[in-house]
């Protein structure tokens, strides 16, 4: 079947019924595509906390790359404990894939253990970073 689609309408050339069908127009907002992800209910954010030997093994390095490679917003950071902790947002599904990749940690890394909680999202939060 052909379709085309002309001023935010459908049309089908060769069908019975001609009669275009109508998008509804999408409100322009100045919004942020997390504010989108709120709206949609789909965007979390998590506090990590990994145990272990996980200092000075590059595991902050490779968990900002993990998180940057699925789109996650945040920051991971060494603790005084010998832990490290990780601030993420994002999609459900991605946040979900990080925990996956936590338990396992960097290649030289030797996880004990993982907690998470849930935290309220940042807005503002942009990109994933390393904090000193």
């Amino acid at each position: 079947m052909d379709v085309c689609v002309k001023n935010r309408q459908l049309y089908f050339p060769h069908s019975v019924n001609t009669s275009p069908l109508s998008f509804p127009r999408r409100q322009e907002t100045t919004s942020t595509l997390a504010q989108e992800f709120i709206y949609l209910g789909q965007m979390k954010r998590k506090q990590i906390i990994v145990s272990g030997y996980v200092q000075g093994v590059a595991f902050r390095a490779y968990t900002e790359k993990q998180a940057e490679r699925l789109g996650l917003s945040g920051f991971v950071r060494n603790l005084e404990n010998g832990s490290v902790e990780i601030e993420a947002q994002g999609n459900e599904e991605a946040l979900n894939r990080l925990i996956h990749w936590a338990h396992r940690g960097a290649p030289t890394s030797d996880v004990e253990s993982v907690v998470e909680n849930e935290l309220p999202i940042n807005e503002s939060e942009q990109d994933f970073r390393i904090q000193k």
